[in-house]
């Protein structure tokens, strides 16, 4: 039997046009769906209290996703460098697979990790994901990166369309003894006393299935009026899609392809 492939999920908390969970379903290896709740790599840019709100429940619609499809979803929490010594040692994994980040924290974390990886013979596979164009493909022509908007812009136009959005993988294959999870509710990510996301709770869902739903209602009915109706905090007329896209819920290709 293949050694079992880790799918580490950050933010791109979906199943459907996930280039990492895609890539590993089709190596054929069982996986290992894992999520790490890292608060000491990020310093400054940790997760805030409505963040975590919001992560508590993106995470608990993944592992249902996951689990109508037979693959359990792994919690655990602390630096990804020692979490994946303990679930490497645990599985036997021989392959992980993420989507890139781009904030300078992220970059400098996964290259040493990758790095680690590598040197205890795990491959590594990484993709594209959250941006459309990768940084270093738009440029100026003196191949700077660009400092104002309408150039940068004109240059998103100009190059080759993004690629069309990847199918959710047909079959999972579950690691035959899955590691251990946290418990969601265990790590306290919803506020207690006081309980301050009642009206959260009442404007939001959250989750692939919602974000999917909320772009749809955009294109279908309020794409048209945005260049007008975004001026305006009392009407519903800008898109509602910073959360799922922050999260991974949508991907950028699903909405620059629906709009």
């Amino acid at each position: 039997m293949n050694a079992p492939a880790i799918v580490w999920f950050r933010n791109d908390l979906r199943i459907s046009d996930n280039p990492a969970l895609l890539a590993a379903a089709r190596s054929g290896a069982p996986l290992v769906a894992l999520y790490i709740l890292d608060d000491e790599s990020p310093g400054e840019w940790r997760v805030g209290a409505a963040a975590r709100w919001w992560l508590h429940h993106s995470l608990a619609a993944l592992s249902q996703s996951l689990a109508q499809r037979g693959v359990p979803l792994t919690l655990r929490r602390g630096r990804p460098q020692y979490v994946f010594e303990q679930i490497i040692a645990e599985t036997g994994a021989g392959a992980v697979f993420w989507n890139r980040l781009y904030e300078p924290w992220a970059i400098r974390r996964d290259a040493e990790l990758e790095a680690q990886l590598r040197e205890d013979a795990v491959e590594t596979h990484c993709f594209q994901d959250s941006v459309l164009f990768e940084p270093e493909k738009l440029r100026t022509k003196q191949g700077e990166n660009f400092r104002m908007f309408t150039p940068f812009w004109r240059a998103c136009l100009a190059a080759p369309p993004p690629d069309r959005p990847l199918p959710a993988p047909e079959i999972l294959h579950a690691a035959p003894l899955p590691p251990d999870s946290d418990d969601l509710d265990a790590w306290r990510l919803l506020p207690q006393n006081p309980d301050w996301a009642i009206g959260m709770r009442k404007v939001w869902l959250v989750g692939e299935t919602a974000a999917r739903a909320e772009l749809a209602d955009f294109a279908r009915h309020h794409v048209g009026d945005y260049k007008v109706e975004r001026d305006f905090m009392g009407r519903v007329g800008v898109s509602r899609l910073s959360p799922h896209l922050h999260f991974g819920e949508l991907s950028p290709r699903e909405v620059w392809h629906a709009i």
